[in-house]
């Protein structure tokens, strides 16, 4: 973090007023817009258009959130008596992705107001960390992927990790500084891997899914506590969450984390979203897609199966398959 003083010294070579110095100071600490706007006491739109003024007097190319995290490089270089690298401002590069097993979400049924609700928390109010929870078939994975693949341009750097077979918190560092600090040895303590990981959450926009945490929870009476193996995972959690830095984290679970849910709030960069079922016309979107008939029974199908997605998927396959898109012969069989 650049001191205070210094941070003025270099806002003044570029005549930043006092006003935009304010936007720009609390913006370097990774404070939100909405939490900027109170603090500073002006609106949201003032303050994007106070760090729109800042990026050009600073040359900052690029577009989208992803620009602060290149300000933030600018200044640390010049900070430490650097000329900033010119190409780790450009913008125009290949950002670097990896999707790993990420399933196909080509095909999307309902959910639109809820991504939009997730990409608002990530984009606008700049979230650490993103929850999302719900029984097993809700969504949760296509939600999540299909706002990954929504929002990435605005970021550094993207990668989709499964928990589903409980990867030691080790070898998930691991995995996450090589992509994000590639060329750079992970170091041997889980601690100082963390450490290392932040450093790069903080340098980049990167954006980091893990799908499938109950995984690493433990199961029985402790819902939502973290395995006897698996402690190493909160305090990764934990530090993404609290600290300072430019980028996002997001995971689904069939059960809310503890942690996670002490942490969030309306308007703390911490979030959590629970997927309910499907309401009626969102079902009979996968209805229509599958080639269903009579619409009027689709309100006793949905019901019947409590609007899941992937048992309403399954279902209207079956009908499709086996009764030629009859609903009333399917629902016949009981």
């Amino acid at each position: 973090m650049i001191q205070e003083d210094l941070l003025k010294s270099l806002a003044d070579e570029k005549q930043v007023s006092d006003g935009e110095f304010q936007v720009m100071s609390l913006a370097m600490k990774g404070e939100s817009t909405p939490i900027i706007a109170a603090k500073v006491e002006i609106s949201e739109d003032l303050v994007r258009k106070r760090l729109s003024d800042i990026y050009k007097k600073f040359d900052i190319p690029g577009r989208g959130p992803v620009k602060l995290a290149k300000l933030q490089q600018h200044l640390l270089a010049l900070s430490r008596g650097q000329l900033p690298d010119s190409s780790s401002l450009d913008m125009e590069g290949e950002p670097r992705r990896d999707w790993g097993e990420a399933p196909d979400v080509s095909i999307f049924y309902g959910r639109s107001e809820q991504l939009d609700t997730l990409a608002g928390w990530v984009l606008n109010d700049r979230c650490r960390l993103v929850a999302i929870s719900g029984m097993g078939g809700i969504g949760k994975t296509t939600l999540a992927i299909k706002l990954a693949k929504q929002i990435q341009d605005q970021f550094d750097g993207v990668i989709w990790r499964s928990l589903r077979d409980a990867p030691p918190a080790r070898e998930l560092l691991t995995d996450l500084i090589k992509f994000f600090a590639p060329g750079v040895s992970p170091p041997y303590e889980t601690d100082d891997r963390i450490s290392r990981l932040m450093e790069a959450l903080k340098a980049k926009r990167c954006l980091i899914v893990l799908d499938s945490a109950q995984a690493i929870l433990k199961s029985g009476d402790l819902a939502g506590h973290y395995g006897d193996s698996y402690q190493d995972y909160g305090n990764f959690i934990k530090r993404v969450a609290t600290e300072s830095h430019q980028s996002c984290l997001v995971i689904t679970s069939l059960e809310q984390i503890d942690d996670i849910a002490l942490l969030q709030g309306e308007t703390m960069p911490v979030r959590v979203m629970e997927l309910r079922e499907l309401d009626e016309e969102q079902a009979w979107e996968i209805f229509r897609a599958k080639g269903l008939s009579e619409p009027e029974q689709w309100i006793q199908l949905t019901n019947l199966y409590r609007g899941n997605p992937l048992a309403l998927k399954i279902v209207a396959t079956t009908i499709k398959e086996l009764f030629g898109g009859n609903v009333s012969e399917f629902l016949k069989q009981k």
